[in-house]
């Protein structure tokens, strides 16, 4: 939910946003969303990911928050095992990635 509320959050008015979820070769669950938002700077990745962190400062803002998705987001898939990973383009938007392990899916005995 924090993702996507994100995710909606920094999307224009006509924006896309894309949730995707499947299964990779290797069985880990791979969660994506992508938005065509603001964006992130790669040097602000760091605190978009920190407790609190904002990468637009008070002056520039134009978002209001706390700056605890992203910091919650990863934290919970660490937890499980996982990972998160950024990839964003100023202007562009920002695609999230959650990668959870093998042993957090469960597999159909019929698959």
């Amino acid at each position: 939910m924090n993702l996507l509320s994100n995710t909606i959050k920094f999307t224009p008015n006509g924006g896309n946003i894309s949730l995707k979820a499947m299964l990779d070769e290797n069985d880990r669950l791979l969660f994506e969303v992508t938005d065509a938002g603001i964006g992130i700077a790669k040097n602000g990745y760091d605190k978009a990911l920190s407790v609190f962190g904002q990468v637009e400062n008070i002056f520039t803002q134009r978002h209001t928050g706390s700056g605890l998705s992203l910091a919650i987001c990863e934290q919970l898939v660490q937890l499980h095992g996982g990972e998160l990973e950024l990839d964003s383009v100023i202007g562009e938007g920002t695609t999230v990635r959650l990668t959870f392990p093998a042993e957090r899916t469960v597999q159909s005995k019929n698959a």
